[in-house]
C-alpha cells in the first residue's frame, strides 16, 4: 500500500501534466508565436509606412510640369499619331515642310526576337519618314530631335540630292513607351 499511493499520484501528476497542463502551454506557445508576427507585420507596416512618407516628399518636391514632361519623354503607350504630328511640327519649325511618307513598325526594338514571355518594362517602336530641305535646316532639325521631350534614336538615314543644295533625307528613328 505504500507504494501504492506514490504510483497513484505520479500517475495523476501526469494525467494532469499531459492532459491539461501540455495542451494548455502548446496553445500558449501557438498564441506566441502569432503575437511575434503580428508584432513583426507592425514592424514592416510601420517601415513601409515611413519609405511611403519620403517617397511622398520627394514626389512633392517635383513639379506638376516637370511630371508631365517625364510622361511625354516615356509615355504609358505608343500614340503613333501624336509622334507624326510631334515630328511633322519639328520638321516645319525647321523649314522642311511637312514630313512624307511616314511608316510605322510597332515591336523593333533593336533586340533579338523574345521567346517565351517577354518581360521587358518598355516597349519601342520605329518610324521611317522623309523630309526634304538644306544641310543647315536638317542639322537644326536633328539638333531639335536631340532635344525633343521624347526619347527619340536615329537608327537609319539616308539622303539624296535633289535641287539646288537641297536633299531628301530618309530617317528611321525608334521612340519607347512604358508597358
Amino acid at each position: 500500500m505504500k507504494i501504492f499511493v506514490p504510483i497513484l499520484l505520479l500517475g495523476a501528476a501526469a494525467g494532469i501534466f499531459f492532459g491539461y497542463t501540455d495542451g494548455n502551454y502548446r496553445a500558449t506557445l501557438a498564441k506566441k508565436e502569432k503575437a511575434d508576427q503580428i508584432q513583426q507585420a507592425e514592424k514592416n507596416a510601420y517601415a513601409l509606412n515611413e519609405q511611403r512618407q519620403k517617397l511622398t516628399e520627394m514626389r512633392n518636391k517635383i513639379s506638376d510640369f516637370d511630371v508631365n514632361k517625364i510622361a511625354k519623354m516615356l509615355p504609358d503607350s505608343v500614340e503613333n499619331v501624336g509622334l507624326i504630328i510631334e515630328i511633322n511640327n519639328v520638321s516645319k519649325k525647321n523649314g522642311m515642310g511637312d514630313i512624307k511618307s511616314p511608316q510605322i513598325n510597332q515591336g523593333a526594338s533593336g533586340k533579338s526576337a523574345v521567346k517565351g514571355v517577354d518581360s521587358s518594362k518598355y516597349g519601342a517602336l520605329s518610324m521611317s519618314f522623309n523630309v526634304t530641305g538644306t544641310y543647315d535646316q536638317f542639322l537644326s532639325f536633328i539638333q531639335d530631335l536631340e532635344t525633343y521631350v521624347r526619347l527619340v534614336d536615329i537608327i537609319g538615314l539616308s539622303f539624296t540630292a535633289t535641287k539646288e543644295g537641297r536633299y531628301s533625307y530618309n530617317l528611321t528613328i525608334q521612340t519607347y513607351w512604358l508597358k
